[in-house]
């Protein structure tokens, strides 16, 4: 049995239903003490409960469960509740543009994908009702996605956190990391997003890449993943991984970036659908320290990449098989939405995949993505270099 504790409201006073925001504070951190973590209520259906959880419920979706409840939550790294991937990819060679936007809210997994033709003009990037604008190189971006026919809309403001480092001549490009405001909506449901909560990380990438254009233009017919079986995107208070890079913040002495020389990788999955939930890596880093991360996926806080046009061992898009650089027509929009707390649709969508994460390191918690596809399940269980599964 799961106990669930149900509230109404939060704030400095109220009637009978409400409990102020110093109490709610001492009962989260009772709740931590007890050695007790939470977890949704899709999780309890799924029967992934484990010993020791519990489940926070808050009744009639009121202001204070943005202003008062999230922060609180976030601050001792239990449950979240959405996750956001977005992109923009034009492409000369193939003379095609397109963007797509991806939120899942709760295990409600909307797409919204749109295409146009290449024009002359190359500083155009809005697609159908996505748009990306930088406000200020290297500092600011504007992202937003209008109204569309799929219910999901948002209009963020992303502000660089992490010092950007170009890759090597010949591979093209930098990642950063970043802090968010704005608004997302979904089904009417609206989210504010505050600088000091929201993060993420972006890349912006240019060059080749296998299976872009479809499967006629990859190898193994546009099977073969176009990102090895697993990586790792976290944000710490004064470093950060991107893949196999570690950013350092904006004004550190540091010079560039650092580099991960060897990582170590172990996986728990869902035993009927492979899933991943749980994860820990030990990064081997350019300054001889050792950093061993723990991963809790969010309960099905997860992105199917391949609903985002990105290839994989199971092909493009569910259905449709898109894949980056394919023209879908002029103006074209297209999308769907998946429910992922059901096991049996994740099985048909998952493939090549972003999963939102509570990571903790050396005391530190915060949230990250791990990446995973089709292979990484039989690398873990095989015991290929550098993975293996989380022993019982």
């Amino acid at each position: 049995e799961v106990p669930i504790l149900n509230y109404h409201a939060i704030a400095p006073a109220g009637d009978e239903f409400t409990v102020s925001e110093a109490a709610f504070a001492q009962q989260l951190d009772w709740i931590a003490s007890a050695g007790l973590h939470t977890i949704s209520l899709h999780d309890l259906l799924d029967h992934r409960a484990t010993a020791r959880a519990v489940i926070l419920t808050f009744d009639d979706g009121t202001e204070d469960a943005l202003t008062r409840v999230l922060p609180a939550l976030r601050k001792r790294g239990m449950r979240a509740t959405f996750f956001i991937v977005t992109g923009f990819g034009l492409y000369p060679n193939l003379k095609t543009v397109e963007a797509y936007g991806i939120v899942n809210l709760r295990g409600k997994h909307t797409t919204v994908r749109a295409h146009r033709r290449l024009t002359r003009n190359r500083l155009d990037m809005s697609v159908g009702p996505l748009s990306f604008s930088v406000v200020e190189p290297f500092k600011q971006w504007n992202l937003v996605l209008g109204a569309n026919e799929y219910g999901v809309r948002y209009d963020v403001n992303w502000f660089d956190s992490k010092r950007q480092v170009m890759r090597p001549p010949g591979l093209g490009g930098y990642e950063s990391f970043g802090r968010q405001e704005g608004t997302v909506t979904v089904d009417g449901e609206t989210f504010t997003l505050d600088l000091a909560i929201f993060s993420g990380s972006r890349d912006h990438h240019w060059g080749i890449r296998d299976g872009v254009g479809g499967p006629g233009h990859a190898l193994e017919g546009g099977r073969r993943p176009t990102t090895a079986p697993s990586g790792q995107w976290v944000e710490f208070r004064d470093w950060s991984v991107w893949g196999n890079r570690v950013f350092y913040n904006m004004g550190d002495p540091r010079p560039g970036a650092g580099m991960i020389l060897k990582q170590e990788t172990r996986l728990r999955f869902d035993s009927d659908n492979k899933t991943v939930r749980q994860v820990i890596t030990r990064n081997l880093l350019d300054t001889g320290e050792t950093k061993e991360l723990h991963w809790e996926v969010l309960g099905n806080q997860v992105v199917a990449l391949r609903c985002g046009m990105y290839g994989g061992p199971d092909g493009g898009t569910p259905g449709g098989n898109l894949f980056h650089g394919m023209a879908a027509g002029e103006n074209a929009v297209s999308g769907e939405t998946y429910d992922v707390n059901d096991g049996a649709v994740r099985a048909a969508v998952l493939g090549n995949d972003d999963y939102h994460c509570r990571v903790t390191c050396e005391g530190e918690t915060t949230y990250g993505v791990f990446e995973a596809n089709s292979w990484t399940y039989g690398f873990a269980l095989s015991g290929a270099p550098g993975y293996a599964l989380i022993d019982d």
